[in-house]
C-alpha cells in the first residue's frame, strides 16, 4: 500500500494486476483526512486489519513529523525575520512592496497568535 498525499487528505493506494497488461496499477480503496485523522467509509470497506493498522502507523508519524517541522520552523523564524530585514533593506522599492502586504499580513497574524497564547 502506498499514499498519495492531496492537500488536507492522503489517497490510499493499492498495487494491483492489470489482467490485460499484467503490470500492476495503482487502485485508489479511499482517503484518510490528515487533520482528523478518520479513514473515510469507502476505505474502512476495502482495507483488511492489517492495512488499516498500517494507515494508522503512517497517520501517526505524519502528524508527529508535521507537529516537528512546525516547532522547527517556529525556532527558526528570528534567522528568517533577519534575512528578510536585510533583504528589504538591499531590495529596490518596487520588489518589496510588492510583497509589503503579504509580509505585514503574516506578521501581524504570527503577532496576535502569540498575544492570544500568552494570554491563556
Amino acid at each position: 500500500m502506498h499514499f498519495r498525499v492531496r492537500g488536507n487528505s492522503a489517497h490510499l493506494l493499492r498495487d494491483v494486476p492489470d489482467p490485460d497488461s499484467g503490470k500492476t496499477r495503482p487502485m485508489m480503496l479511499g482517503a484518510v483526512n490528515l487533520i482528523t485523522g478518520a479513514i473515510n467509509d469507502r476505505a474502512k470497506e476495502a482495507l483488511t486489519g492489517e492495512e488499516i493498522e498500517e494507515v494508522e502507523t503512517w497517520l501517526n508519524r505524519k502528524q508527529e513529523l508535521d507537529r516537528r517541522r512546525r516547532q522547527l520552523e517556529a525556532a527558526s523564524l528570528p534567522f528568517t525575520l533577519a534575512d528578510v530585514l536585510a533583504w528589504i533593506e538591499e531590495a529596490d522599492r518596487s520588489s518589496v512592496a510588492e510583497l509589503a502586504d503579504e509580509i505585514l499580513f503574516g506578521l501581524t497574524e504570527v503577532r496576535r497568535a502569540l498575544t492570544m497564547k500568552l494570554r491563556e
